[in-house]
């Protein structure tokens, strides 16, 4: 499995054809091997993301039960599902929301990054929304990356 996520990070295009194998492993037992197929699913997600669709309740799950890393790389996941189509985000996007929303504030700006290819000229207020409302939250080193966070989504032009 890690070579192959490996292999996903250098050309998603060499295991794209491997994403049901993905997908089935996000119901294994075994943690490591529910991140590990996260991963792989977030750097197929932009090749993939009508196969990650049809299973989406499957992902959602692994997300909510799954471990940090899980979490982490199903956000990836499913906000690049979510920016390949408005049917998609409009089902994903909330649930997006509700993760940043009750992160940790050491993940918060991790989540907001994750979920920044998610976010369109509708949803944008919505998000800046929540990332003002937990602001209080951050460290001041955590400050300087919200800055630049906002600066990146500015420069998205929605």
């Amino acid at each position: 499995m890690k070579v192959l996520y490996e292999i996903g990070y250098i050309n998603p295009d060499l295991i794209s054809g491997d994403v049901d194998e993905f997908l089935k492993l996000l119901k294994s037992k075994t943690n490591r091997m529910v991140w590990r197929a996260m991963i792989g699913l977030a750097t197929i997600a932009e090749k993939k993301p009508g196969e990650i669709w049809a299973n989406i309740n499957d992902v959602v799950y692994a997300v909510e039960h799954g471990t940090l890393i899980t979490v982490v790389w199903g956000v990836k996941t499913l906000a690049i599902v979510a920016s390949t189509d408005k049917k998609y985000s409009e089902r994903i996007f909330p649930f997006l929301i509700e993760q940043l929303t009750n992160c940790i504030p050491r993940d918060l700006l991790l989540h907001a990054e994750s979920i920044l290819p998610a976010v369109d000229s509708e949803n944008k207020k919505e998000f800046l929304a929540v990332l003002d409302s937990r602001k209080s939250e951050l460290k001041p080193s955590q400050l300087a990356r919200h800055k630049k966070l906002l600066r990146i989504l500015e420069a998205k032009q929605l």
